[in-house]
């Protein structure tokens, strides 16, 4: 599901992962970074009832709001760290930030 290596040219080898509990069905957006700008995701999904037959959407991406939030903490986080910071990427750092919010 994620790309191999973790690491490569074009990929810094982090990322993160969201949990959705929906009522009809039970997400897990699995996302990470790559070519410096770009978030890649894969989603998973399973009907809310039965969450461990999680298996990958069988349709287009759909961003919730409360998704979106997680994912705009992310993109920030990344800028801070990663590409706006004077002293070059910290992904250190990027982990080291932590989303407190409940969505």
């Amino acid at each position: 599901m994620l790309p191999a290596p973790a690491v490569a040219p074009d990929r810094y080898g982090v990322g993160f992962v969201i949990a959705h509990d929906a009522p009809r069905l039970c997400y897990a957006l699995a996302c990470w970074w790559a070519e410096r700008n770009e978030v890649h995701q894969r989603i998973l999904s399973a009907p809310a009832d039965r969450p461990e037959h999680l298996a990958p959407h069988p349709s287009e991406a759909a961003g919730c709001v409360w998704e979106l939030s997680v994912t705009d903490f992310e993109r920030r986080a990344w800028i801070t760290h990663v590409l706006a910071n004077p002293g070059g990427p910290d992904l250190d750092a990027y982990l080291a930030q932590e989303y407190d919010d409940d969505v």
